[in-house]
């Protein structure tokens, strides 16, 4: 009897083992963008041009019987130095619809803020998200995601970069649905909300949005208004039919607690739409997923082309319409692979604002013109 638990030890050890292995899975990666930017001169913009390493981002993500997940994230920027981008543990009970995050991530907001900057229709996104200043913070929030609809909801400091205790915090709730869901057809209808609060008069919101020419020495769109508190809302509508696809979404901002006087909100909001050849555009979870190429040039075939054209507009508050940006662009991308692409934007923006230093200025008109050229990596 002695001999058989001596033979059979090792077995149930090594059955043990194998079932761990089984079970953790770790999958690291990461994502290289490399921007080439230029701008055409006019009479309000001199031409300027700029190689600038947009993001270099290296992941790993672990998971435990496909019930807990570990994600992480850090950027390094041109200059080197190291930030957290996502740094997360989300658990999910076996066959629930629902899970737990606690860590750093993005608060849930907007549907081009939500998708992955790898898989969004263009090189930049709506310029809402960047003036209203949609980020990853630390928090906790409860998902639920049913492969249909959508639901998170959370409360979060600050970024952890920036002194996630130092005062201020955010509370944001998104969901979603989608009537129609089949093979070749996708109907998506969402909204989302934000309340933030800053931590003290020398934390308040700026609301500054940025000129699309590099180093062409522009100022930045900005209003005299510094928030102590805002509020946000946004609703959302996109489709996927075969090789087709289009989105849109309308956003609202109410900057409250202002340190200057100032009447009116922010309105903002952009469509877009897009087809494929040779790929497909594809959804989950309430999100843009990746693109699928059906041939990669790899294997000797001609990869994917994705085209994508955007009308895109914000208009800031107090100037009866005298201060925004209203801009198109035409995006061309080539897939080599789902891994390497090359990702080509023309844009064309018209800005109006009021020159520094406000409130006490005068109102000014640019137009901008360039273009962009991403090469993608994905690893």
């Amino acid at each position: 009897m002695a001999g058989l638990i001596f033979i059979a030890t090792p077995a149930l050890a090594e059955t043990e083992a194998s079932s761990w292995n089984s079970d953790f899975k770790i999958n690291p990666g990461g994502r290289i963008h490399l921007d080439t930017l230029g701008s055409f001169s006019s009479q309000d913009v001199p031409s300027s041009f700029d190689v600038e390493l947009r993001r270099l981002r290296l992941s790993l993500e672990a998971s435990f019987k496909d019930e807990t997940l570990f994600d992480g994230e850090i950027n390094i920027s041109e200059d080197g130095d190291v930030d957290a981008t996502s740094l997360f543990i989300e658990y999910a009970p076996e066959s629930a619809s629902y899970s737990f995050l606690l860590g750093q991530f993005k608060t849930p907001n907007s549907f081009d803020e939500m998708s992955s900057s790898n898989d969004v229709a263009l090189n930049e996104r709506a310029a809402f998200t960047s003036v209203f200043g949609f980020d990853r913070r630390l928090g906790a929030a409860l998902r639920f995601d049913d492969g249909r609809n959508t639901v998170m909801a959370g409360a979060f400091t600050k970024n952890i970069n920036e002194g996630a205790f130092d005062g201020g915090y955010a509370l944001g709730a998104r969901a979603t649905t989608a009537p129609v869901m089949t093979e070749n057809q996708i109907l998506h209808l969402g909204a989302s909300l934000r309340f933030r609060k800053s931590g003290g008069e020398s934390d308040r919101f700026d609301y500054e949005l940025d000129p699309m020419a590099p180093k062409a020495g522009l100022s930045p769109l900005q209003t005299a208004a510094q928030a102590s508190s805002d509020m946000f809302a946004g609703f959302e509508i996109a489709g996927l039919t075969g090789n087709l696809w289009a989105a849109g979404e309308y956003a609202y901002l109410a900057p409250r607690e202002t340190a200057q006087s100032i009447v009116g909100d922010f309105h903002a909001g952009y469509i877009e739409a897009g087809f494929s050849l040779g790929g497909r555009q594809t959804y989950e979870g309430g999100e843009l997923g990746g693109r699928t190429v059906d041939a990669p040039f790899s294997d000797g075939g001609p990869g994917a082309l994705f085209t994508a054209i955007r009308y895109d507009h914000i208009d800031f508050p107090g100037t009866q319409g005298k201060a925004g940006r209203q801009m198109i662009t035409l995006g061309v991308d080539w897939f080599a692979s789902e891994n390497f692409a090359l990702r080509f934007n023309l844009y064309c923006a018209r800005t109006r604002g009021l020159t520094p230093p406000l409130p006490a200025s005068e109102p000014y008109s640019r137009k901008e013109t360039g273009f962009s050229l991403r090469s993608q990596f994905l690893f």
